[in-house]
């Protein structure tokens, strides 16, 4: 017989769903006329919040692509969402001396990547037609991501040239 996981004690829902700021300048023409793909870099972060008043648990997740980071710096997208959830009980996943997040990694990992997908079929969304809609948003493991999170002291963002 199957056990039960402590995940699946883990009672939750998606409450809410919110764009926090979108920004999609107009291209210059330097940049559109001459186009490098692999002078684009790409960056996100991402970070937790939460309310016990209303057993309430954020993942704010942060979008960011700048061309030529070298040159020219130059902002082409950027993009805060935000996906919340209510947990059941969620006091008894916080540390609120240490102002820390308890949930077991795999479960946060779960709330994070639904929150990377949704935030990527806004971006999606809201670039169709423009010139940023033909930027790809990479697949990322939330495990990986989440891991990363947790063993980071400094969550700034870093921004990668792609390759």
């Amino acid at each position: 017989m199957a056990k039960k996981s402590k995940l699946e004690s883990i009672n939750y829902r998606i409450i809410d769903i919110q764009e926090l700021e979108l920004f999609i300048p107009m291209v210059l023409a330097e940049i559109a006329d001459d186009f490098e793909e692999e002078k684009l870099g790409y960056g996100f972060t991402f970070d937790y919040s939460w309310n016990l008043k209303s057993d309430t648990f954020s993942v704010i997740v942060e979008v960011l692509y700048v061309y030529d980071q070298e040159k020219m710096n130059e902002i082409l997208l950027k993009f805060l969402g935000l996906v919340e959830y209510e947990i059941q009980d969620l006091k008894q996943f916080l540390d609120l001396t240490n102002n820390e997040v308890k949930l077991p990694e795999e479960f946060l990992a779960i709330l994070t990547g639904i929150a990377i997908s949704t935030m990527r079929g806004m971006i999606a969304l809201r670039t169709v037609g423009k010139f940023q809609g033909d930027f790809y948003i990479p697949i990322l493991n939330p495990g990986d991501v989440v891991r990363d999170y947790l063993n980071s002291e400094k969550r700034t963002p870093n921004i990668a040239e792609e390759n």
